[in-house]
């Protein structure tokens, strides 16, 4: 995490202007991950990884808590190979790390990862769950023009008391 700029005395967030005269404002790496990916060169569909031979994958994001016995387990070996584990997971399942970070505050890890389908997905997290060593979010990431194809759609929703 990053703390707010020295001599800063408030700071924008996702819950508005954040008042650091008296303690730091502290920012999720999921934030700075996104502002990078926005300044990078990205694929027409970057939440799809079109894998060599014209397979699509869709991309998922993966929140995780560790457990105290996890945690125990990121200082026994380290970070690199808690990653390294993951993606061998992950490309055991069909599946391609695309970034692996751990953060501060209430998640301790961010990671996205094409997998073939939502089974898949589905799949690790179960496995996730059951080692009892970490609980995981995963969540469907969907691309701009996904969103723009949603929106377009006819609306067919009937609010409750119509």
């Amino acid at each position: 995490m990053l703390l707010g700029e020295a001599g800063a005395r408030s700071v924008c967030s996702d819950d508005g202007l954040v008042d650091v005269s008296q303690r730091p404002v502290l920012r999720r790496p999921m934030r700075e991950h996104a502002r990078f990916l926005a300044r990078s060169p990205r694929r027409a569909h970057s939440a799809v990884n079109s894998e060599p031979g014209g397979t699509d994958m869709p991309k998922y994001l993966i929140i995780a808590n560790y457990s105290a016995d996890g945690v125990k387990g990121v200082l026994a070996k380290g970070g690199s190979a808690r990653k390294a584990a993951v993606e061998q997971g992950v490309v055991q399942a069909g599946g391609t790390l695309e970034s692996f970070y751990f953060g501060f505050g209430d998640d301790d890890a961010y990671v996205i990862v094409d997998f073939p389908d939502n089974a898949t997905a589905a799949s690790l997290g179960l496995q996730v769950a059951a080692s009892g060593m970490a609980n995981a979010r995963t969540v469907v990431l969907l691309t701009p023009e996904e969103v723009d194809r949603a929106a377009q759609a006819p609306n067919t929703y009937v609010p409750p008391g119509s």
